[in-house]
């Protein structure tokens, strides 16, 4: 058990070592090139002109109005570090990241109607995990299939083809593929939702939750597969070809072996 355990902890702590040095690193090249400030003090600005309406209409007095702004950009720029150096605000900023504490949205919320970004994250990773989970499951199914019969017809049309089609759907963008699904598939031809993963209202017995996830689910699915499965395919009957060429495969033909037994024990 311990010889076990042992390799996984020391890729864990590998693995967290990496990403403390990966956000370091992040946080140092947008703080030292001066990103990071125009990017605080854009949201800044922008939060300010939405205050100045709602001062406006309590506050009459333009110079009064301007002296109440500027205490209030006073108080923003305190709020997000920005009267202190980058370099001061390093380990703050990597401690938040590292404890999904990445503030608040102005616009998404939870269902229970929170704006935490880490709530929402949260709220959204297991439909994340099933959408990817689920593409990955049946990428790999048909790939290996289709994969390891096309290595058995190199030179073939069909292989020809795969060529193409890998190459076609490794270079075609997935938000774009997904874009253009949502407007043919689900605005066009109404057959699937455009998003969300129930139905509103949502349905209330378990069976009818499952069937109504597994409904939303099949457009986002459907746009996930066929961009990677292309690759994948090929990839699988280049790795065939190659295992075939293996001198225990010849020797197993040399044996008079059939070539579906071949493919499938020595292969």
């Amino acid at each position: 058990m311990i010889t076990i355990l042992r390799p996984l902890v020391i890729r864990a702590i590998t693995l967290f070592g990496v990403l403390l040095a990966v956000l370091a690193l992040l946080v140092v090249s947008l703080g030292a090139t001066g990103f990071s400030d125009n990017l605080l003090r854009a949201q800044v600005s922008e939060q300010l002109r939405g205050e100045r309406t709602t001062y406006a209409q309590t506050i009459r007095d333009p110079a009064a109005l301007e002296q109440t702004l500027t205490e209030r950009e006073a108080e923003l720029e305190r709020f997000y570090g920005l009267d202190d150096a980058w370099y001061v605000r390093l380990p703050p900023q990597v401690f938040r990241v590292l404890t999904l504490d990445l503030g608040e949205a102005r616009s998404l919320r939870t269902a229970d109607g929170s704006n935490r970004i880490s709530a929402i994250i949260l709220e959204r990773l297991p439909y994340t995990i099933f959408l990817l989970t689920t593409s990955s499951v049946i990428v790999a199914v048909v790939g290996l299939l289709v994969g390891a019969r096309m290595a058995t017809r190199v030179g073939s049309r069909a292989d020809r083809a795969l060529a193409y089609v890998a190459a076609i759907t490794f270079a075609v963008p997935t938000w774009w593929l997904g874009i253009l699904l949502i407007v043919v598939v689900s605005f066009q031809l109404d057959w699937l939702p455009a998003g969300g993963m129930y139905s509103v209202p949502p349905p209330t017995g378990r069976w009818d939750r499952t069937v109504d996830l597994a409904y939303h689910a099949i457009l986002p699915i459907l746009t996930m597969v066929p961009i990677n499965i292309g690759p994948y395919v090929y990839s699988v009957r280049t790795m065939t070809v190659s295992t075939a060429q293996e001198p225990h495969v010849q020797l197993a033909r040399a044996k008079g072996l059939p070539e579906s037994q071949i493919t499938r024990r020595h292969v």
